[in-house]
């Protein structure tokens, strides 16, 4: 069973951290390993979690020069989600890009007001992850899927605001939020985007 209290805890510590994403993408792997000990998670702590961020980058740059949101968009997401397969097989995770007008800091509006043509992502290292973790055991996967997966989507967004253009991110308003989390669950405020500024505040 997994201990969502702690894992909050090392999640939340990983994120606001200054670690780069493989040393705080490890220790989630250790949290993990701790709770479910096994010989599989030094593979998965090697995945290139850093890597994959250069990917990525690309993938939202080209989204907000393409079709960049309204100036009513006040924050901006990144999520993860398990969409349903019309034939029945295993579900795999998909990233996603959006935004709402209707943020206050403390609740995600899930029907967003900002949903871009190319939102949606499948990102090779999620469905690896997932792939990798549901080999170990069903207990494995629910256990690294929710600690991985919404630690490193949480990651991801924590690096693009430091690395896209802040002018792409933040557009003709003084400040937007970032959020990143689980599509309708658990998620993070990681902060407010400022034009002058690379870092989150």
């Amino acid at each position: 069973m997994i201990d969502y209290e702690s894992a909050l805890v090392a999640i939340e510590k990983a994120i606001f951290s200054p670690a780069t994403v493989t040393v705080a993408m490890g220790e989630l792997v250790d949290h993990c390993a701790s709770q479910m000990p096994g010989d599989h998670w030094k593979a998965i702590k090697d995945l290139p979690w850093e890597k994959s961020i250069d990917e990525l980058q690309g993938w939202v740059e080209k989204i907000l020069q393409t079709e960049p949101p309204d100036d009513d968009v006040d924050a901006l997401y990144f999520g993860v989600y398990y969409p349903e397969t019309d034939d029945g097989s295993p579900r795999i995770p998909v990233l996603y890009f959006a935004g709402t007008d209707s943020f206050d800091g403390d609740e995600w509006t899930v029907t967003p007001a900002y949903a871009p043509e190319g939102m949606d992502h499948d990102s090779p290292l999620l469905v690896d992850l997932h792939t990798r973790l549901g080999a170990v055991s069903e207990a494995v996967q629910l256990l690294g899927n929710y600690v991985l997966s919404f630690g490193y989507i949480c990651l991801v967004g924590r690096e693009l605001a430091r690395r896209v253009d802040r002018a792409l991110l933040v557009g003709g308003r003084k400040l937007r939020h970032l959020a990143c989390g689980f599509e309708g669950a658990e998620y993070f405020n990681l902060g407010r985007l400022k034009p002058d500024s690379t870092e989150l505040e």
